[in-house]
């Protein structure tokens, strides 16, 4: 009924402004996964536009601007740690560069704790693309991270909708 959709809708986004910011955080990364699918980048034109976009409403529409901040430095710091890791271990990096600002994005969007459930749950995905893979007998030189995580924001802000997970903003 619509007095369910609308009591889902105040519960999980609670104003205009939470509806506009996820709305705006789909598109992008919807559109970031696409990019990145098939040019193998995560393009700076669409990542850090993204997060100066997400932190003004946060702003604007009183979402808590400083929970945006915080989430986007979380989610610079968690692969810039496991960067570091890597980088002594192997030699290599963990996370490419686009990957560090579309994570800091969703930061900005979700927040510190969804933030991290985004990137628990792209972990998940990218395991179980890295096994079929393997299974598959198909190598490819890299890995796309992005589309993972963009498919991790749409579990995340589904799970929302249904009610599995508390409010989202």
């Amino acid at each position: 009924s619509s007095s369910a959709a609308s009591d889902v809708y105040k519960r999980q986004v609670g104003s205009e402004s939470g509806a506009i910011l996820l709305l705006v955080l789909l598109g992008t990364v919807a559109l970031v996964s696409v990019v990145e699918w098939r040019r193998g980048a995560i393009p700076n034109a669409l990542t850090l536009p993204g997060a100066t976009v997400a932190l003004v409403i946060r702003f604007v529409g009183n979402l808590g601007v400083l929970k945006g901040v915080a989430g986007c430095l979380l989610l610079l710091l968690v692969p810039a740690a496991i960067n570091a890791i890597c980088r002594r271990r192997r030699g290599v990096d963990g996370f490419s560069p686009g990957v560090f600002k579309l994570l800091a994005m969703v930061g900005a969007f979700f927040g510190p704790v969804l933030g991290l459930a985004v990137l628990a749950v792209a972990w998940g995905i990218e395991l179980v693309n890295i096994l079929f893979l393997l299974v598959s007998g198909y190598r490819r030189p890299t890995v796309e991270f992005g589309p993972p995580i963009c498919a991790a924001v749409g579990a995340i802000v589904l799970s929302a909708w249904l009610g599995w997970v508390g409010a989202i903003l």
